[in-house]
């Protein structure tokens, strides 16, 4: 791991950070602390300034898409079926809630709730707690089939809302707090701008 001055663009330290297990997935930024998955499932917290581990923390597994997310306090990831909390500043387990699928890709984080997507394209949603979201009689409300898997990791936006692009080819925007049948606000299929156009050579 590399740092470089925003100002001059020249090595902050001499020496590169070397974690021997390798790196996998890709990395995070809280305060001056890099946030990073070994390929032996480990995450680092590792200080800039002082090139040193802060601390380190050994998970069940996690994929090659590996991402971890801090939100305030707390450091948000999946790790096979749990979505996992950390203390962002210690590394110390705040909570780790289990769902019926793996989930893959990074948690998106919002002011109130998180949603993890699974492989298949369901959406489960949790507060920021770690609890999942619970409809009427406190009975947890069952995921969100999007019917396509994901593209890339779910967006975070305001109003608690997530964004999910799949492999479909549509862009779907989720509202965490209404009744999952009616929790994709809208559904938008992405087509090329101004319709299909033939290209053609210039003249020579």
């Amino acid at each position: 791991i590399m740092a470089v001055t925003l100002d001059k663009g020249e090595p902050f330290y001499k020496t590169p950070i070397f974690l021997k297990d390798g790196i996998q997935g890709s990395f995070s930024i809280w305060g001056d602390d890099v946030l990073v998955f070994s390929s032996l499932h480990t995450l680092y917290s590792i200080n800039i300034g002082t090139q040193r581990v802060d601390w380190q923390k050994d998970t069940a597994g996690v994929g090659l898409d590996a991402y971890a997310v801090p939100g305030s306090d707390t450091l948000y990831f999946v790790s096979n079926n749990y979505l996992i909390g950390l203390g962002v500043g210690d590394g110390n387990a705040r909570f780790s809630t289990a769902v019926d699928d793996n989930l893959v890709l990074a948690p998106a984080v919002s002011k109130n709730y998180i949603l993890a997507m699974t492989r298949e394209g369901k959406a489960y949603c949790f507060k920021r707690n770690g609890d999942r979201v619970a409809g009427e009689h406190g009975k947890v409300v069952p995921p969100i089939d999007l019917k396509s898997p994901p593209l890339l990791r779910p967006t975070a936006i305001e109003g608690d809302k997530f964004v999910v692009a799949t492999q479909a080819g549509t862009i779907e925007l989720i509202d965490p707090t209404v009744d999952p049948t009616h929790a994709i606000v809208w559904n938008y299929p992405i087509r090329p701008i101004g319709g299909a156009q033939d290209v053609k050579p210039e003249a020579g």
